[in-house]
């Protein structure tokens, strides 16, 4: 995946363990390209399970998910 033209930015969706409270948000802080690897080492601990390129994808993503 490549971010868009207008922007840089990455909006990561993540899974938190344990999964017994499985739970999801959108990553507040906008991880950039080619800092995946250092992001996350920096938080540990968590699954990324999607990378979107726009808030709007990761937030539509979201209302989905929650809805089942």
């Amino acid at each position: 995946m490549t971010p868009s033209e207008d922007t840089d930015d990455w909006y990561v969706v993540k899974l938190w363990e344990p999964l017994h409270f499985i739970r999801l948000e959108v990553q507040l802080d906008i991880v950039r390209e080619g800092r995946l690897e250092e992001y996350e080492k920096e938080f540990g601990g968590c699954t990324i399970i999607k990378i979107f390129d726009n808030h709007k994808a990761a937030a539509d993503f979201l209302r989905l998910y929650n809805a089942f």
